[in-house]
């Protein structure tokens, strides 16, 4: 073990008679630590520079209070020594207490730095001035753990990740999009009103149940802002759709915080730690549109230009069953999507966002191409929330007006739900319409898996809303051809 100067000194000794804190300094290797005395309660030590034993480095003993009252009043004129020593006197029994614990103080201090000394010796390691001071804190039992961060600030440090392109995709290496950007700022909001100083350990049972029910119901709070302002927050029922939302939120950040060593609580995989099972009492909201509607949509004019945009956009994905996403984005459809095979059978070539699948998709309808041909293959762009619209109002002109009837659970409550089917028409009734059509054609959910990039058949079942009485002419036809290669053999 090389060679450790240690010594207690006062941090200042100008003022006999205004406390100093005492400090622990110690050299090795050209390096200077200091440490401040602290008692266990970590309030800095203090004593008065006359009642300090430079000598020994403790408190003066009282059997030698005399000589050091004799050098003390030898900066004072003769006619105030009695006054004064009684002062000094005074004040050293009053400081009695507090020198005991300065003296405890600086035995257990010099212990604990031999037994560090010791110690590193024994394991060879390294002393710094870091590890002097972290191994005295936690010996004092001084030692701190590092607040938590909440799971509001992690969500909002995840955020800022994926807006600078630091956290990304895991399958695809993409950046993340606004829309899923803008869910996880949602759930801020959502956890900064719920609990805002949830740490991960506390999430369990009880906390995914009241959050469950913090969603499920209509509420208002009073909440402060992540810039300190006050503000409202108004929360109507939700559906179990929009809290699975949520909760499968929740569960990514958690899965995040555990990847990066941040939290140890993988209660998100429990069974129970699920989205609410969604459940129509009859009726179904998820429609398609057929041939014969989609043909109407197609042909109609527009004299507004973004009103044929928004058409033409929502037609790319009933001709090709994409996601709304991978047809109109940054990384949308090009001229290079188009390929034609070594047969000369016209595909679109794609890169699923969702899922980094390349989907070669046939191209069934030749409307397909008159829309690329249309924009010259540079397709407009435009918000989800536009094209709806736009959609909405154009399947209303045409006049899809069939009354919807369904069950719908909100508040925890199933709630009758009557609409025309234009009103629930959306973006993804694109891709259920491909499908549902191609069913129609004779497909199989195997060639509708790689139709649309999809890895289970269980998956592509749910895009088919054909009815029951087109699934039994379809049946009934397959059976006819069947019958009819019979009478052939």
């Amino acid at each position: 073990m090389g060679k450790y100067s240690i010594h207690f000194q006062l941090k200042s000794q100008n003022d006999a008679d205004t406390k100093s804190e005492i400090r622990l300094r110690m050299g090795f290797d050209n390096k200077d630590f200091t440490w401040h005395l602290k008692d266990s309660l970590e309030r800095v030590l203090k004593i008065y520079p006359k009642f300090w034993d430079y000598g020994t480095q403790y408190p003066i003993e009282k059997s030698k209070l005399k000589e050091f009252l004799k050098e003390y009043l030898k900066g004072f004129d003769k006619e105030l020594h009695k006054e004064i020593e009684r002062g000094f006197k005074k004040d050293f029994e009053r400081e009695t207490a507090n020198h005991q614990l300065i003296k405890e103080r600086i035995d257990k201090v010099k212990a604990i730095v031999n037994e560090i000394l010791n110690d590193a010796a024994s394991i060879n390691e390294t002393i710094t001035t870091d590890y002097l001071k972290k191994e005295l804190l936690i010996r004092l039992e001084l030692y701190k753990a590092p607040k938590q961060q909440t799971v509001y600030e992690f969500t909002l440090n995840v955020i800022n990740r994926m807006e600078q392109g630091e956290l990304l995709i895991k399958k695809t290496k993409n950046k993340y999009d606004k829309a899923t950007i803008i869910q996880y700022k949602v759930l801020t909001t959502v956890l900064n009103v719920f609990k805002p100083k949830t740490v991960f350990g506390d999430i369990d049972r009880l906390w995914y149940d009241n959050f469950i029910k913090f969603l499920t119901y209509k509420q208002k709070f009073n909440y402060i802002t992540k810039d300190g302002k006050e503000a409202v927050y108004k929360k109507d029922s939700l559906t179990p759709a929009t809290i699975g939302k949520y909760i499968k939120n929740i569960k990514f950040i958690m899965n995040i915080a555990c990847e990066e060593k941040l939290s140890t609580n993988r209660n998100f995989e429990a069974d129970w730690f699920a989205r609410p099972q969604i459940e129509y009492v009859k009726g179904k909201t998820d429609v398609y549109l057929t041939e014969t509607e989609i043909r109407k949509i197609f042909e109609i004019k527009f004299d507004n230009k973004k009103h044929e945009c928004a058409r033409d956009l929502f037609l790319i994905g009933c001709y090709t069953a994409l996601r709304a996403s991978d047809y109109n984005s940054g990384l949308g459809l090009k001229r290079e999507n188009f390929q034609i095979t070594e047969n000369g059978r016209k595909i679109l070539v794609k890169s699923t966002k969702k899922t980094g699948e390349t989907v070669n998709i046939p191209i069934v309808w030749n409307e397909l191409i008159e829309i690329a041909e249309k924009y010259n293959y540079n397709f407009p762009k435009m918000t989800t929330q536009k094209i709806n619209y736009y959609v909405r109002l154009t399947c209303k002109i045409v006049g899809f007006n069939e009354k919807i009837t369904y069950y719908k659970t909100k508040g925890g409550k199933s709630i009758l739900i009557e609409k025309e089917k234009w009103e629930i028409v959306g973006t993804h009734t694109g891709r259920r319409s491909a499908v549902s059509n191609l069913i129609k054609k004779g497909l199989t959910y195997e060639d509708i898996c790689k139709f649309t990039g999809q890895k289970s058949c269980l998956i592509a079942a749910r895009y088919n809303k054909i009815s029951s009485a087109d699934t039994a002419d379809l049946i009934m036809n397959k059976l006819l051809i069947m019958n009819k290669l019979k009478k052939n053999e």
